[in-house]
């Protein structure tokens, strides 16, 4: 029996230590969601709006007060669920599973509170949370990249969990209507003044949460220094999680240097100031906040001084997951500059050289393909988001660095960097894919040549001493007799027979290419001309079609919608979307987040897989620059089983005519037609436009695009039906 015992022991043992590993495996693809679908994405929009306003028929209200709930709990519902649905937010991840973990700490005595409310953290950059009404917190990703420890964690929870006990969402749009009404208090009140009293009110609330959420923290056994620090962290949370000196010699070598006039001479210092201006601010300013706090801290003197209840490793796990999804959520909107730092920041952090320069080889990668091919084009490249002159602290230094080098030398820093990657991840296809582009881009888009750059061994002789770095022309130019600077930039790597190989089959498939441009060009030119007089053909049988979108909107002094109207037109329009490709022999894969039935944590994850893929493309700018999110992508291309996308909109607008001079001139000389001409102006326009847009997943190329405005009510389905089905029908046609 004592043999069985130590068994039995060993065995819990040996399964809770592969349970502790595998808990803290980090992730290295973007953080997806796991296990079953909380109940918050299986309700439709519709019916949680009439649950909440049956609700509301049930309290003793005003006829008014009973129409502003109602207004709240229409807005609201539809509000949170378009963040669920948005492909952004996670569950039975890591990280909100260790949210989760957390609260279920602090509300250890509250027991209705924890039953009441939900956890789910959000893939935003943003340092922040907020809470809902409905009893759903949301944690961005940037705050638990920034948060020092989990105390600092558990406060900021206390603090959303008392604007929802407070219902402090509610309150604040009762006071929104009141002040557009000039109700109450608000009712001899200027504008101005009215605005004034808003913002005084929702920082009261701010205070309040504050106050309020430090007596829930001060029955838990975390320590009230966090507090205090946690106003820190939010002070700085516009910087990188951490600061750490960058300079150019990160791209330079022994022969390859840059002059000092691509970097500054002094960095803007890291500046924030806790006692700024809030006036118009919806939160005090974080002084205020401070001070408030340890005032109460002092007094009371908490007798907890934990920083961690779940261990100090799992923490650290925690925060370096979530700086790793943080590089991501910053290559889905193309701010290179950033993610470039980040993954600086987290080499040397955490000595991962083979995911950091795989991220960094892909932001100079991606931000020299974006400003050479727009270059050419001559276009304007708005994928660049940074603006040197914002910057603060090291990232000054890069921005400025980006901002003052040309086109040329990104192109090579591309070649050096991504070359880099590829030696430290030798067997990943997306680093042979961007160092071989790369390469290709040094020669297409520039004039450089291949006898620019020369070997080692060619060079080794010269006198370094005698050396000087000069600008000539904006290109910068390393003086050795008669060779430039950029002679010298793969002096180490040509000496590597792949690179070499690599470098000269680029140059050659693009010197030919360049003479057979201007054949391509005419063969354009008369493609655009048959496209312009037949129409686009689409060449295809099939596509992933994501829920297909409705909007009816009344023009007036404000357009109105109507939400749950929209949402049945949506599900409706969907059946219809099947229906027509069924009889078109058109393969559909439908993404549909509305079908609650068939609904599926795989199905949100694809979807969150296509959003973010559709987000670098959007933010990219360029269908030419392979996005970083395609070789995730890939897979759900062939588990589809077609590598088209479709996105598809209805815009139902009705607007009043414009007042018709001549019609009522005819009106009046010929009186008899007065009566058509009355019945034309007092009826308003319906307009409903179908858009259609088909991106190929594989190249990330927009290969269909269509709109057809219909002069209809919606109301007229068989029109709307005709449409789809001859929508289905253009895009089967053979080129």
């Amino acid at each position: 029996m004592a043999y069985k015992s130590f068994l039995y022991h060993f065995a819990i043992l040996f399964t809770s230590v592969l349970s502790l590993q595998a808990q803290h495996t980090l992730i290295y693809t973007p953080l997806r969601c796991q296990g079953p679908i909380p109940e918050d994405f299986l309700k439709l929009s519709t019916d949680k709006v009439l649950n909440d306003q049956d609700k509301i028929d049930e309290k003793k209200l005003s006829k008014r007060e009973r129409k502003i709930e109602k207004e709240f709990a229409l807005n609201s519902n539809f509000g949170i669920d378009g963040i669920l649905l948005s492909g952004k937010v996670l569950y039975g991840d890591p990280l909100t599973e260790y949210v989760n973990k957390v609260a279920d700490k602090i509300l250890a005595n509250h027991n209705q509170i924890r039953a009441e409310t939900r956890f789910y953290v959000i893939k935003s950059s943003s340092v922040n949370a907020f809470s809902t009404n409905q009893g759903i917190i949301f944690i961005t990703v940037g705050l638990l990249s920034q948060i020092k420890n989990e105390a600092q964690l558990a406060f900021i929870l206390c603090h959303e969990l008392s604007h929802y006990i407070k219902k402090h969402n509610l309150e604040q749009y009762k006071i929104q209507a009141d002040i557009k009404d000039g109700k109450g208090r608000f009712r001899n009140l200027y504008f101005y003044e009215r605005v004034s009293e808003y913002y005084n009110y929702s920082k009261d609330n701010e205070l309040e949460a504050d106050k309020y959420g430090l007596n829930i923290f001060m029955n838990t056994p975390y320590s009230s220094d966090a507090v205090l620090s946690s106003f820190d962290m939010l002070l700085y949370s516009h910087l990188p999680y951490d600061t750490l000196s960058w300079n150019k010699t990160e791209f330079q070598d022994e022969w390859y240097r840059f002059p000092d006039a691509v970097v500054p001479k002094t960095y803007k210092p890291i500046h924030a100031d806790a006692y700024a201006e809030d006036g118009n601010m919806t939160h005090p300013n974080i002084g205020k906040r401070k001070d408030a706090l340890k005032l109460v801290i002092e007094k009371e003197k908490p007798a907890g001084n934990a920083m961690t209840l779940l261990g100090e490793e799992y923490f650290r796990y925690i925060q370096q997951q979530a700086r790793i999804e943080l590089i991501y959520i910053l290559l889905n909107y193309a701010r290179y500059e950033q993610a470039y730092y980040l993954s600086y920041l987290y080499n040397h952090q955490y000595k991962d050289n083979v995911f950091a320069s795989k991220i960094a080889a892909y932001c100079l990668f991606a931000k020299a393909s974006g400003n050479l091919i727009h270059e050419k084009n001559k276009t304007f490249n708005n994928s660049s988001e940074n603006d040197f002159r914002i910057g603060q602290g090291a990232f000054y230094n890069i921005a400025y660095f980006f901002d003052h080098i040309g086109n040329d030398e990104l192109a090579i820093l591309s070649v050096r960097m991504t070359w880099q990657a590829l030696k430290n991840n030798p067997e990943d296809r997306f680093c042979i894919t961007m160092f071989e582009q790369s390469a290709n881009n040094l020669f297409k888009y520039t004039s450089l040549s291949l006898s620019d750059f020369s070997k080692l061994d060619e060079i080794r002789g010269s006198d370094s001493s005698q050396i000087t770095d000069s600008t000539q022309n904006g290109s910068f130019i390393k003086k050795t007799g008669k060779l430039s600077y950029k002679h010298h930039a793969f002096a180490f790597m040509l000496n590597e027979n792949r690179f070499q190989q690599a470098l000269k089959l680029a140059y050659e498939v693009n010197a030919e290419s360049k003479v057979r441009e201007s054949v391509a060009k005419s063969r354009r030119s008369k493609k655009q001309y048959w496209h312009k007089k037949y129409g686009y053909a689409g060449n295809m049988d099939s596509f992933t079609l994501i829920n297909p979108s409705f909007t009816k909107s009344i023009s007036g002094r404000k357009i109105k919608r109507d939400l749950l109207f929209d949402e049945k037109q949506e599900f409706e329009l969907s059946g219809t979307y099947m229906e027509m490709a069924k009889q078109n022999n058109f393969h559909v894969k439908p993404i549909n987040l509305l079908d609650k039935q068939t609904l599926t944590t795989e199905t949100i994850n694809e979807y969150a897989e296509i959003m973010e893929w559709l987000s670098e493309r959007i933010y990219n700018n360029s269908e030419e620059v392979p996005l970083y999110n395609s070789q995730f992508i890939e897979e759900f291309s062939k588990r589809s089983g077609t590598p088209n996308l479709c996105l598809s909109s209805v815009n139902y607008r009705i607007e009043a005519r414009e007042f018709e001079i001549t019609g009522l001139l005819m009106g009046i000389f010929m009186w008899p037609t007065m009566p058509f001409y009355l019945y034309y102006q007092l009826h308003r326009k319906h307009n409903l436009v179908l858009t259609t847009l088909v991106f190929d997943l594989n190249t990330g190329k927009l290969t269909y695009a269509f709109s057809n405005r219909l002069r209809l009510k919606n109301n007229k389905k068989d029109y709307m039906q005709a449409q789809i089905y001859a929508l289905f029908h253009q895009l089967k046609q053979k080129r």
